[in-house]
């Protein structure tokens, strides 16, 4: 028996399954096709019909609320209004401060293409979970160990991995999810309100940075602070 997909679902029913990089991935077709036992009726292979659909958009919503969780999260960096402040509160002059930002760039660039060659070969997950790794090394870094210069070398280091390691990841699988969906012709809405997110994690962070700065007058505990979201989007 061959059952037209239901008015609603665009002529095609989705199909989700959990794979260990996207839930929600899902096959496509345009007709649902069962064999109705004797004595069954037809409402019943609809009801089968809406069940489906339920779940395909629960996991679209689950995805979508999953990127946008991550980039709310990942702009949760209450140092970064303070970092000229901080460097330069170390002692350091603005010569100094130049060859840091210079080397955090350099990392950054030399990392770029064998991160890009790791996420192909072992997983953007993976990839994004060697960023989260590195960030949290570099804000332990910043927070606790003395502000000499080899120590901000090795935190600017780790931060300079992270930053390759995750650029570029979020939206390639942002964009591997909708072309493995079909949803392609809706990369401009889904990206745009995952960057949404990405600007209201800034906005939110701003006034969490001044309150920790005004209270603490400790500008290492900032670094602290962004080890808990980062955390939370580790796991």
């Amino acid at each position: 028996l061959v059952i037209p997909a239901k008015a609603g679902i665009q002529e095609r029913l989705r199909f989700s399954f959990w794979t260990p990089a996207f839930a929600g991935v899902t096959l496509q077709t345009k007709h649902f096709r069962t064999c109705a036992p004797p004595g069954l009726h037809s409402s019943t292979c609809h009801n089968d019909n809406n069940a489906l659909h339920r779940r395909a958009t629960a996991g679209v919503s689950r995805m979508i609320f999953r990127f946008s969780l991550y980039g709310f999260l990942k702009n949760q960096r209450y140092f970064e209004p303070f970092m000229m402040l901080f460097l330069l509160g170390s002692g350091n002059s603005f010569a100094t401060v130049g060859f840091l930002i210079g080397f955090r760039e350099f990392c950054i660039n030399a990392t770029n293409i064998p991160a890009g060659a790791i996420a192909d070969l072992y997983g953007r997950r993976r990839c994004l979970l060697v960023s989260y790794a590195a960030y949290v090394i570099a804000f332990l870094c910043f927070g606790l160990a003395p502000n000499t210069l080899p120590n901000l070398f090795v935190a600017v280091f780790f931060f300079g991995i992270g930053e390759a390691f995750r650029e570029g990841t979020h939206k390639s699988m942002i964009f591997t999810w909708l072309r493995l969906n079909g949803r392609m012709d809706e990369k401009t809405r889904v990206y745009g309100y995952t960057r949404s997110w990405s600007k209201i994690g800034s906005a939110v962070s701003i006034p969490i940075a001044t309150a920790i700065a005004y209270y603490t007058s400790n500008l290492n505990a900032l670094f602290l602070a962004a080890l808990v979201p980062y955390a939370i989007g580790f796991v």
